[in-house]
């Protein structure tokens, strides 16, 4: 049963639900095998129900020192969660030395930008530029990127008029490190998701086969099933 910071809730997931979510949603979009979309799709949600469970032997305290992203994802008829273990992200970037780039602020303000982003309720002004705002993969409507932490001084910098801000991009490959994640839940949901957009976009794009599209797969990563 997955856990919701900052509520510290369980919820429950009617997979059963998503299964037919998924199998309508890829339809012939990923593979070019409907019997290997639907093995595929339950593979991953197979991993989510076994970590599901362990999710509940999470120690909570040791989250209440961390700054932790929660993302929802709507699926028809049910909301899931995944949730970034921010503090963590910020370790790696310092301790990795990521680079950033500078962005013009009107390329995150218009409804076409490449940025997902959910400006905060609260006013809490920053306009310190040397802390990067910090963006990770994300494909959503018009978007590539997902924007875990800044929203604060986003805000701060579309108010101030600040035309300048400096963006760290998180890239694909960092995004299997735990680390990032405050479950293996969470990897695995974010994992699945932005893999069924890859593989979707690979097909279409270079009509790769599906022995292809399997081999470039994340859930290669986490199941030796497909090989």
């Amino acid at each position: 049963m997955p856990y919701g910071y900052p509520q510290f809730k369980y919820y429950t997931i009617d997979y059963k639900q998503l299964e037919q979510y998924f199998i309508r949603q890829v339809n012939n979009n990923l593979f070019h095998s409907k019997r290997l979309n639907t093995t595929y799709i339950n593979e991953f949600l197979n991993l989510l129900r076994k970590h599901d469970i362990e999710y509940t032997k999470i120690n909570k305290n040791k989250y209440l020192q961390k700054e932790i992203f929660k993302q929802p994802m709507n699926f028809d008829e049910q909301m899931l969660y995944i949730q970034f273990n921010v503090t963590n992200i910020i370790s790696d970037i310092s301790a990795n030395k990521h680079k950033y780039i500078t962005r013009n602020i009107n390329l995150l303000k218009n409804d076409l930008n490449n940025y997902f982003w959910t400006p905060p309720r609260e006013n809490i002004y920053s306009n310190n530029s040397s802390i990067p705002i910090i963006a990770i993969p994300f494909y959503r409507e018009n978007s590539n990127w997902l924007i875990v932490d800044g929203n604060h001084r986003l805000k701060s910098y579309i108010k101030n008029n600040v035309t300048e801000i400096p963006i760290a991009h998180i890239l694909p490959q960092y995004m299997l490190s735990s680390s990032f994640y405050c479950s293996e839940f969470d990897k695995i949901l974010y994992s699945f998701l932005f893999d069924i957009t890859t593989l979707a976009n690979a097909k279409y794009y270079d009509n790769l086969s599906d022995k292809k599209l399997l081999d470039n797969s994340l859930i290669q990563y986490f199941t030796d099933t497909f090989s």
